[in-house]
């Protein structure tokens, strides 16, 4: 086989994503707010073992990871941004690239 697979999402499939994985977050917070057994067992139960597990991973590495995946992150963002504008200059559309940027960006958080 040739290339890679490429899979385009479609601006639809990214707010959609976008959207429920947000929803989850806010139903987990408003369970976790208004039941408080909820918040306990996963304060006792889950979060130990992603701090024990997370811990074990990042410590073997004398740098701070998260702080380079910050700069990591902001390096992809300006790095989007500027390819978004050249393709904005090419095509000499700016409404479609820009808004599929922004698709991107925001839906999939």
């Amino acid at each position: 086989m040739t290339g890679g697979i490429k899979i385009r999402w479609s601006v639809k499939k990214r707010c959609m994503i976008g959207v429920g994985l947000t929803a989850a977050a806010l139903l987990l917070l408003a369970v976790s707010a208004y039941i408080p057994s909820f918040a306990q067992w996963y304060a006792v139960a889950i979060y130990p073992l992603y701090v024990g597990s997370m811990g074990r991973i990042m410590g073997i590495f004398p740098f701070s990871v998260v702080e380079m995946l910050l700069y990591l992150f902001l390096l992809g963002v300006i790095g989007s941004v500027i390819y978004t504008i050249i393709k904005m200059i090419r095509t000499g559309g700016v409404l479609k690239p820009a808004v599929r940027w922004l698709s991107g960006f925001v839906c999939k958080q």
